[in-house]
Parts: structure tokens; sequence; C-alpha cells
């Protein structure tokens, strides 16, 4: 973050009207201007021509002077005779963001200076003229965030593969277990969940043999109601409990342990 300061001398105000008939009025006059981060400042002082008598100072960057994205802060403070700051006449702003699309932009403060205060010796140089410190602080412009273009909806990736498995469409492999089930399967996407079915597939294949309706795996000890869990390499889900389960001697965890059986055989067995 960049900050910087200047010291602004602003002459006399002329405070009341020029007749004692006439009615209150404002004159502006520009008082200071320079180039900060890139940007064209100014600063006008208006003279309030009212009973009270005050002045107020307007920060600007005049038309088109925006060109990026700009985060800043400001102060303005009144300051004595050695040039520090008196702070019931300080008023200073929060960081804020102003993008290109703002033609003009300026910050006032309203009655920062009273013509009391410029009648006290601290503040009223020896011309009548006073001084302003103006503080700036600029750091990168922070950008709102917006939502996403296109809404990226969840992977469903899992139900077309377990549509796959089970309309049997393209299958080109096929497991008989014991008790002669048949399982037919794609050979790709059991290579790509397990390294042992892509050993076995692609390597030697010493449990399998050719035939005309394509290559069939024996594997004879494993049942049928296991075996049906094959699902879960192609969707990541395992099926209910009782599905698939035909003794009903075999409760859920009698089921699940042949399962953890099968799955250190396919999975683990590679790594051995």
């Amino acid at each position: 973050m960049a900050s910087e300061h200047h010291l602004i001398k602003i002459a006399a105000p002329q405070f009341g009207c020029p007749t004692t008939t006439c009615t209150p009025y404002d004159s502006t006059t520009s008082c200071w201007s320079s180039n900060i981060g890139g940007y064209d400042w100014q600063c006008n002082c208006t003279t309030h021509h009212s009973s009270r008598g005050t002045v107020s100072l307007t920060l600007l960057l005049p038309h088109g002077n925006i060109r990026e994205p700009l985060n800043a802060r400001f102060k303005f403070s009144l300051v004595d005779r050695e040039c520090r700051p008196v702070l019931s006449r300080t008023r200073a702003s929060s960081f804020q963001n102003w993008t290109t699309t703002q033609h003009r932009w300026e910050w006032t403060c309203d009655d920062i200076i009273t013509k009391d205060d410029l009648e006290q010796p601290e503040y009223r140089l020896d011309d009548g003229s006073f001084t302003v410190r103006f503080d700036i602080a600029l750091k990168p412009f922070a950008a709102k965030a917006t939502d996403a273009f296109v809404t990226v909806p969840p992977s469903d990736l899992h139900q077309h593969l377990g549509n796959l498995l089970e309309c049997k469409e393209g299958t080109d492999v096929t497991f008989q277990v014991a008790g002669g089930d048949m399982f037919p399967a794609h050979r790709c996407v059991l290579a790509a969940r397990s390294p042992v079915f892509r050993a076995q597939l692609f390597g030697e294949m010493k449990e399998s043999k050719q035939t005309a309706g394509g290559v069939i795996i024996e594997i004879e000890d494993v049942e049928a109601k296991v075996f049906g869990s094959l699902r879960f390499i192609y969707t990541d889900s395992l099926p209910e409990a009782d599905e698939g389960v035909a003794d009903e001697d075999d409760g859920p965890m009698v089921h699940y342990q042949h399962l953890l059986v099968a799955a250190d055989r396919w999975i683990r067995g590679a790594n051995q």
C-alpha cells in the first residue's frame, strides 16, 4: 500500500456578503492539484457565506481521469503554525473502490473549518491564509467476487457406469463363478479400477479362456452373491445388505466379510 501527504496553503477566505441585503451564497475556487499514483487529483475550496461562515473541501478526479480501478482512502486536517493536525478539524474516509465506469468522482468534507477557527492566531498565518494537510493511501483494487458464468453440475459418472453395467452393452469379458453364474463386464473399466484385473485381463490371463463369444474368466472360489458386488468397481457404492444375499442364514456381516475377502484378492493382491 502506498501513502503520502501534502500541505495545501489556502488563501484567506472572504466571509460575508458584499452588501448587507444580499442572500447568503457559496463561492468555490481550485486550491490545489497534483498527480498521485498516476491519477490527477484536484482540491476545491468552497466558502459558505452564511452568518456562521464555514469552509468545505472537495477532493475530486476530473472527468475521464479514472483509467484503472482505484482503491483509496483520504484525510483532510486543518494544521496549526507548526503543521500539527487539529483533531477536531480532521475528516477521514474509509477505503473505497472506484471503477472505470465512473466518469467523475468526488469526496467532500462539509464545514471542516469555521470562521471562528481562522480567527485563532495558532491557525491563521500572517497573510490571513491557512494550511490544510491532505493524506492519501492507495492499495490494489479489490474487485468483488462474482458468480461463476457457468454452474458446473455435480459428477454423475458413477450413474452412467452403473447403467452401463446393468444394460451389458459393449461387454467384452465374462466372469464365470462357482455354480456357473455368468457376469458380463467391460475390460477397460475393470483394468482402470483394479490393478489385479488389469494384470489378469491384459497379461497372461491364466484363469481365462477364449470362446466364440469372447473372453471368459473362471473364478471357482467366489460365490455369485459376492461377485455380484462387482457393481462397486463401477459406482463406488455397495448394494443394500440384502441384495444378492440368497441364503437367509447369512446376515449382513457375513456378506460383508465375503466382500472383504474378495477385495483383498482383487485389490490388495496386486501389491503382494
